[in-house]
Protein backbone atom coordinates (compact mmCIF):
# COMPACT_ATOMS: atom_id res chain seq x y z
CA UNK A 1 0.00 0.00 0.00
CA UNK A 2 1.58 3.31 -1.10
CA UNK A 3 3.11 5.29 1.79
CA UNK A 4 1.01 3.39 4.34
CA UNK A 5 2.77 2.88 7.69
CA UNK A 6 4.41 -0.56 7.76
CA UNK A 7 2.06 -1.73 10.52
CA UNK A 8 -0.92 -1.24 8.18
CA UNK A 9 0.93 -2.74 5.22
CA UNK A 10 1.78 -5.90 7.18
CA UNK A 11 -1.85 -6.49 8.13
CA UNK A 12 -3.07 -5.73 4.60
CA UNK A 13 -0.65 -8.28 3.13
CA UNK A 14 -1.77 -10.79 5.75
CA UNK A 15 -5.47 -10.55 4.87
CA UNK A 16 -4.76 -10.62 1.13
CA UNK A 17 -2.59 -13.69 1.63
CA UNK A 18 -5.43 -15.31 3.60
CA UNK A 19 -7.83 -14.65 0.74
CA UNK A 20 -5.48 -15.80 -2.03
CA UNK A 21 -4.68 -19.03 -0.20
CA UNK A 22 -8.34 -19.96 0.11
CA UNK A 23 -9.30 -18.83 -3.38
CA UNK A 24 -6.83 -21.32 -4.88
CA UNK A 25 -9.02 -24.09 -3.50
CA UNK A 26 -12.11 -22.88 -5.39
CA UNK A 27 -13.33 -23.79 -8.84
CA UNK A 28 -13.53 -20.96 -11.41
CA UNK A 29 -17.30 -20.73 -10.98
CA UNK A 30 -17.04 -20.59 -7.19
CA UNK A 31 -14.37 -17.91 -7.44
CA UNK A 32 -16.53 -15.75 -9.73
CA UNK A 33 -19.50 -16.11 -7.38
CA UNK A 34 -17.32 -15.19 -4.40
CA UNK A 35 -15.90 -12.05 -6.02
CA UNK A 36 -19.40 -10.90 -7.01
CA UNK A 37 -20.54 -11.36 -3.41
CA UNK A 38 -17.61 -9.32 -2.09
CA UNK A 39 -18.26 -6.58 -4.64
CA UNK A 40 -21.93 -6.44 -3.60
CA UNK A 41 -20.92 -5.99 0.04
CA UNK A 42 -18.42 -3.23 -0.75
CA UNK A 43 -20.95 -1.32 -2.87
CA UNK A 44 -23.64 -1.74 -0.22
CA UNK A 45 -25.96 -3.93 -2.31
CA UNK A 46 -25.62 -6.77 0.22
CA UNK A 47 -24.31 -7.07 3.75
CA UNK A 48 -22.35 -9.81 5.50
CA UNK A 49 -25.56 -11.30 6.94
CA UNK A 50 -26.74 -12.18 3.43
CA UNK A 51 -23.77 -14.50 2.82
CA UNK A 52 -23.40 -17.81 4.60
CA UNK A 53 -21.00 -20.74 4.62
CA UNK A 54 -17.33 -20.47 3.58
CA UNK A 55 -18.08 -17.42 1.43
CA UNK A 56 -18.79 -15.36 4.54
CA UNK A 57 -15.12 -15.57 5.55
CA UNK A 58 -14.04 -14.30 2.14
CA UNK A 59 -16.58 -11.53 2.29
CA UNK A 60 -15.28 -10.46 5.70
CA UNK A 61 -11.70 -10.35 4.37
CA UNK A 62 -12.91 -8.33 1.40
CA UNK A 63 -14.61 -5.87 3.72
CA UNK A 64 -11.40 -5.45 5.77
CA UNK A 65 -9.38 -4.87 2.61
CA UNK A 66 -11.89 -2.33 1.34
CA UNK A 67 -11.74 -0.28 4.55
CA UNK A 68 -7.93 -0.37 4.62
CA UNK A 69 -7.73 0.68 0.97
CA UNK A 70 -10.03 3.66 1.58
CA UNK A 71 -8.07 4.74 4.67
CA UNK A 72 -4.69 4.36 2.96
CA UNK A 73 -5.86 6.15 -0.20
CA UNK A 74 -7.18 9.12 1.80
CA UNK A 75 -3.93 9.33 3.78
CA UNK A 76 -1.97 9.37 0.52
CA UNK A 77 -4.16 12.21 -0.78
CA UNK A 78 -3.55 14.12 2.45
CA UNK A 79 0.22 13.72 2.09
CA UNK A 80 0.13 14.66 -1.62
CA UNK A 81 -1.71 17.92 -0.89
CA UNK A 82 0.90 18.83 1.72
CA UNK A 83 3.64 18.18 -0.87
CA UNK A 84 1.80 20.29 -3.44
CA UNK A 85 1.58 23.13 -0.95
CA UNK A 86 5.38 23.04 -0.57
CA UNK A 87 6.06 22.81 -4.31
CA UNK A 88 6.66 25.86 -6.48
CA UNK A 89 4.38 25.13 -9.38
CA UNK A 90 3.81 27.40 -12.37
CA UNK A 91 0.20 28.64 -12.32
CA UNK A 92 -1.99 30.01 -15.12
CA UNK A 93 -2.22 33.82 -14.96
CA UNK A 94 -5.92 33.70 -14.10
CA UNK A 95 -5.22 31.69 -10.90
CA UNK A 96 -3.55 33.61 -8.10
CA UNK A 97 -1.09 31.95 -5.73
CA UNK A 98 -3.27 32.88 -2.74
CA UNK A 99 -6.36 31.27 -4.27
CA UNK A 100 -4.41 28.13 -5.22
CA UNK A 101 -3.07 27.73 -1.69
CA UNK A 102 -6.50 28.38 -0.21
CA UNK A 103 -7.89 25.58 -2.40
CA UNK A 104 -5.13 23.22 -1.21
CA UNK A 105 -5.77 24.07 2.45
CA UNK A 106 -9.52 23.48 2.10
CA UNK A 107 -8.92 20.16 0.29
CA UNK A 108 -6.42 19.10 2.92
CA UNK A 109 -8.75 19.83 5.85
CA UNK A 110 -11.60 18.02 4.08
CA UNK A 111 -9.44 14.94 3.50
CA UNK A 112 -8.25 15.02 7.12
CA UNK A 113 -11.90 14.88 8.17
CA UNK A 114 -12.69 12.07 5.69
CA UNK A 115 -9.68 10.02 6.78
CA UNK A 116 -10.63 10.06 10.44
CA UNK A 117 -14.30 9.41 9.70
CA UNK A 118 -13.23 6.32 7.73
CA UNK A 119 -10.88 5.28 10.52
CA UNK A 120 -13.69 5.61 13.06
CA UNK A 121 -16.07 3.60 10.85
CA UNK A 122 -13.49 0.83 10.42
CA UNK A 123 -12.94 0.55 14.17
CA UNK A 124 -16.73 0.29 14.63
CA UNK A 125 -16.80 -2.60 12.13
CA UNK A 126 -14.03 -4.39 14.05
CA UNK A 127 -15.66 -3.89 17.46
CA UNK A 128 -18.98 -5.27 16.17
CA UNK A 129 -17.36 -8.20 14.37
CA UNK A 130 -14.97 -9.38 17.08
CA UNK A 131 -17.55 -10.20 19.74
CA UNK A 132 -17.29 -12.71 22.56
CA UNK A 133 -15.06 -13.10 25.60
CA UNK A 134 -11.98 -14.08 23.56
CA UNK A 135 -11.75 -10.62 22.00
CA UNK A 136 -12.95 -8.55 24.95
CA UNK A 137 -9.51 -7.02 25.55
CA UNK A 138 -9.27 -6.15 21.86
CA UNK A 139 -12.64 -4.37 21.92
CA UNK A 140 -11.66 -2.39 25.04
CA UNK A 141 -8.35 -1.39 23.43
CA UNK A 142 -10.09 -0.46 20.16
CA UNK A 143 -12.63 1.73 21.91
CA UNK A 144 -9.89 3.44 23.96
CA UNK A 145 -7.82 3.99 20.79
CA UNK A 146 -10.81 5.54 19.02
CA UNK A 147 -11.38 7.98 21.89
CA UNK A 148 -7.68 8.92 21.96
CA UNK A 149 -7.73 9.64 18.22
CA UNK A 150 -10.86 11.76 18.59
CA UNK A 151 -9.18 13.75 21.36
CA UNK A 152 -5.96 14.18 19.35
CA UNK A 153 -7.73 15.30 16.18
CA UNK A 154 -10.34 17.66 17.64
CA UNK A 155 -8.07 20.69 17.16
CA UNK A 156 -7.75 20.18 13.41
CA UNK A 157 -11.41 19.15 13.20
CA UNK A 158 -12.34 22.41 14.92
CA UNK A 159 -10.14 24.35 12.53
CA UNK A 160 -11.91 22.72 9.60
CA UNK A 161 -15.30 23.62 11.09
CA UNK A 162 -14.21 27.24 11.58
CA UNK A 163 -12.78 27.35 8.07
CA UNK A 164 -16.00 26.03 6.53
CA UNK A 165 -18.01 28.59 8.51
CA UNK A 166 -15.79 31.47 7.37
CA UNK A 167 -15.87 30.34 3.75
CA UNK A 168 -19.64 29.99 3.81
CA UNK A 169 -20.51 33.27 5.50
CA UNK A 170 -17.67 35.72 4.86
CA UNK A 171 -16.26 34.13 1.71
CA UNK A 172 -12.59 34.45 2.64
CA UNK A 173 -10.44 34.71 5.75
CA UNK A 174 -9.08 38.20 6.56
CA UNK A 175 -5.50 37.14 5.74
CA UNK A 176 -6.60 35.73 2.40
CA UNK A 177 -8.45 39.01 1.67
CA UNK A 178 -5.32 41.00 2.47
CA UNK A 179 -3.10 38.93 0.16
CA UNK A 180 -5.70 38.95 -2.61
CA UNK A 181 -5.97 42.73 -2.32
CA UNK A 182 -2.17 43.09 -2.51
CA UNK A 183 -2.10 40.84 -5.57
CA UNK A 184 -4.69 43.08 -7.21
CA UNK A 185 -2.68 46.21 -6.40
CA UNK A 186 0.64 44.80 -7.63
CA UNK A 187 -0.91 43.60 -10.90
CA UNK A 188 -1.57 47.22 -11.88
CA UNK A 189 1.38 48.86 -10.14
CA UNK A 190 5.13 48.96 -10.68
CA UNK A 191 5.82 49.78 -7.04
CA UNK A 192 8.67 47.58 -5.77
CA UNK A 193 7.58 48.33 -2.20
CA UNK A 194 4.10 46.87 -2.78
CA UNK A 195 5.59 43.78 -4.40
CA UNK A 196 7.93 43.34 -1.44
CA UNK A 197 5.00 43.62 1.00
CA UNK A 198 3.07 41.03 -1.05
CA UNK A 199 5.98 38.57 -1.09
CA UNK A 200 6.42 38.87 2.67
CA UNK A 201 2.67 38.39 3.28
CA UNK A 202 2.68 35.32 1.00
CA UNK A 203 5.70 33.84 2.80
CA UNK A 204 4.15 34.28 6.23
CA UNK A 205 0.78 32.93 5.17
CA UNK A 206 2.43 29.98 3.40
CA UNK A 207 4.51 29.17 6.48
CA UNK A 208 1.45 29.31 8.75
CA UNK A 209 -0.65 27.05 6.50
CA UNK A 210 2.21 24.64 5.88
CA UNK A 211 2.64 24.13 9.63
CA UNK A 212 -1.05 23.22 9.88
CA UNK A 213 -0.79 20.78 6.98
CA UNK A 214 2.37 19.15 8.32
CA UNK A 215 0.80 18.80 11.77
CA UNK A 216 -2.31 17.13 10.37
CA UNK A 217 -0.23 14.68 8.29
CA UNK A 218 1.83 13.91 11.41
CA UNK A 219 -1.31 13.25 13.48
CA UNK A 220 -2.80 11.11 10.71
CA UNK A 221 0.33 9.01 10.33
CA UNK A 222 0.42 8.27 14.05
CA UNK A 223 -3.30 7.42 13.93
CA UNK A 224 -2.56 4.82 11.26
CA UNK A 225 0.45 3.47 13.15
CA UNK A 226 -1.82 3.09 16.18
CA UNK A 227 -4.38 1.27 14.03
CA UNK A 228 -1.67 -1.06 12.77
CA UNK A 229 -0.60 -1.90 16.32
CA UNK A 230 -4.25 -2.54 17.20
CA UNK A 231 -4.68 -4.83 14.18
CA UNK A 232 -1.62 -6.85 15.18
CA UNK A 233 -3.79 -8.34 17.96
CA UNK A 234 -5.97 -9.93 15.25
CA UNK A 235 -3.25 -12.28 14.00
CA UNK A 236 -1.35 -15.21 15.39
CA UNK A 237 1.66 -16.89 13.78
CA UNK A 238 1.06 -14.82 10.61
CA UNK A 239 -2.52 -16.09 10.33
CA UNK A 240 -5.62 -13.87 10.51
CA UNK A 241 -7.84 -14.54 13.52
CA UNK A 242 -11.46 -14.62 12.40
CA UNK A 243 -14.38 -13.47 14.57
CA UNK A 244 -16.09 -16.39 16.36
CA UNK A 245 -19.12 -16.48 14.02
CA UNK A 246 -16.93 -17.22 11.01
CA UNK A 247 -15.17 -20.11 12.72
CA UNK A 248 -18.53 -21.83 13.02
CA UNK A 249 -18.86 -22.22 9.23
Amino acid sequence: MINAPKEIDVFYKLIMSSMEGEIRKLTELQETDLLLNIQAIITGENDLKSISGPHSKFAFIGLLAHHLNEISDTFETLAEIERLHRARLPLPKEISLARFRKFLKESHLDNFYILHQRLDAFISVLIRAYSGAKFERFRIAADRFRKEVQEETKGIMGLRGTHVHETRFSNFTSEFKRIQFLELLTSSSKSSHLKSVLREAQREHHKFNLNILRHSVHISKFSLIGLGVLLSALQKDDVLLFPPKYNET
